[in-house]
Parts: structure tokens; sequence; C-alpha cells
């Protein structure tokens, strides 16, 4: 039996996913966990420890975290509701003590980009996590991402299913902020590749692609890839908050996770960091062509 010793903490979730599927294409040894163990029997994983463990029960830490050195935490609750940042502060509090307990040598964590004067408590939640997860002795590298463009990524769908079924939009100021959408491939290579380099620990890195695009330019350049023209309106009276309400009616991302994406859309999160880059470098992809590959 092989002794896995790279955990996947939130493996049933669309990074964690991918990520078991790309570190086993690499031949690593991977243990996964979710708090319904069943969702992960149902991926037809070969090769892969299963454990049911959730972050918000510190006895079923220990058994996920023992004889592992490398910890991917990629865990947030934005499907609970109003109270997800409260129940992910608990979570990383839990599990960082829990991994220095189990001799954990490393914690690598997917956060959001910050701007400097955050306003969005989705944003604010994934930054307070990192901080958390900091205050443990088990060294820490986060990477930072906005809209990752891949099959499944929850701000992705969003835009795409408003392009496919509003043809007309009246939207609130926030098209007009920018981002730096980066590539599911590109992520996890530098997730995969990160924690092998001792620089690494302890720091926080910005990851991003080629293009800097305003959220209606996205939809724009997916529409062009998918033959259509999304006549965008922005109307300032129309708060991110209001036009959250309705993402029900048009979008098949849970409601309580378009709703807290499209709050945090309202000021530009751009990476401007290269240093990951240049420690791992790999051909970046723009956004046309991480969309064409997230179509095949």
């Amino acid at each position: 039996m092989v002794v896995s010793n790279v955990l996947v903490v939130g493996a049933s979730g669309y990074i964690g996913t991918n990520l078991v599927e790309y570190l086993l294409a690499q031949g690593r040894a991977v243990r996964a966990t979710a708090r319904n163990i069943e969702v992960l029997e149902g991926r037809d994983w070969h090769g892969v420890e299963l454990c049911a463990a959730d972050a918000l029960d510190p006895g079923t830490l220990e058994p996920a975290l023992k004889g592992i050195v490398t910890a991917y935490y990629l865990l947030h609750s934005m499907a609970a509701g109003k109270d997800f940042g409260r129940l992910d502060l608990q979570a990383a509090a839990n599990f960082a003590a829990a991994a220095e307990d189990a001799g954990v040598r490393r914690i690598v964590y997917l956060g959001g980009l910050v701007p400097d004067d955050a306003d969005s408590e989705h944003i604010r939640s994934r930054r307070d996590t990192g901080a958390v997860l900091r205050q443990g002795s088990v060294p820490v590298t986060e990477l930072r991402a906005g809209i990752i463009v891949g099959p499944g990524s929850a701000a992705f769908e969003v835009m795409r299913d408003l392009v496919y079924h509003l043809p007309v939009m009246l939207t609130p100021r926030w098209v007009r902020s920018r981002s730096t959408p980066i590539a599911l491939d590109n992520l996890l290579r530098y997730l995969s590749e990160v924690a092998g380099f001792d620089e690494t620990a302890g720091e926080v890195y910005d990851v991003g692609g080629t293009d800097v695009l305003t959220y209606a330019e996205i939809m724009r350049r997916y529409g062009k890839l998918v033959d259509r023209k999304p006549l965008i309106i922005p109307v300032p009276v129309l708060t991110p908050r209001l036009s959250s309400y309705w993402l029900r009616l048009v979008t098949t991302v849970p409601t309580n996770v378009a709703r807290a994406l499209i709050d945090g859309l309202s000021q530009d999160v751009i990476a401007t960091d290269d240093r990951l880059a240049n420690l791992i470098p790999q051909p970046l992809m723009g956004f046309d062509e991480a969309a064409r590959e997230a179509l095949a």
C-alpha cells in the first residue's frame, strides 16, 4: 500500500477535484478529504486515499493529517450563506492547530486577489483565512487568484450563464472593474510545484494570466467564442448586491456562492506580482485561449 504524503482538503470542490487528478498524473501519492466521502467515492479515482474530514470538527482532522508532508487547503464556506465568514475563520484555526500537531511541513492555501481597500466580505474572508492559517507554526504558502477560467469554476460559470441567458444586460458599475483571469492549467501547475521551494514558505503570491480585462470585456470575449453578442448597459443605481438577487434566474451556480462572488466584483483585483511566474516559468494563457480550452 502506498503511503500518501500529500493531502488535498476540500477535494470535492472544483479546484480540489482538478488538483487531485493533476497530482495523480504526476505520480504523487495523494490523500483526499471531504465532509461527504461518498462524493469522493463517486470520482472513481484509482490509487487515492479517501478520508472523511470536516475542518469545523477538529476530531476528524487527526487521521486525515497523519503522515502528511504537504497539505493543500482549498476550503470556503460561501454556500453556507450570511455566516460564511465566521465559519471560514473557525475552520482555518482548527486546521492550523491540527496540522501543527500532526507535524505537517507546509500548508498551501488558495485565496483570492485582495485590493488594498477590500470592502467585500468574500474578499476579506479569503484574506483573513490566510492570516489565521499563518498563526500556526506550520509554514503557509498562499496563492491569490482572481477568476479561474475552466469548466466548473463558479466565477467563470456566472459570466458564461449571463452571456447565454441575457442578450441585454442592465448591470451595475462592477462590469467596469478589472481582473486578471488565470487558466485552470496554469493555476494547477503553480499549486503542484510551489511547495517544492524552500523560499516559498511563508510567502503570499498573486497569480494571473496575461490579460487585464474588465468583466464586460470578459463577457464580450466569451460571447464572441460562442457566437453571442451581449448588449451590456451599466446602470449607476444598480449595486452588486441588488444585481445578485436575480442570479438564481440565470445561473446554475448556487445562489449563495454566486451572491458572494458578485458582491466582490465592485473593485479591481489585479495580479501585479511576478515572483512566482519567475520561479515556476510556464506559458501563461490569455483569456481567449483559456476559454477555448474550457469550452473544449
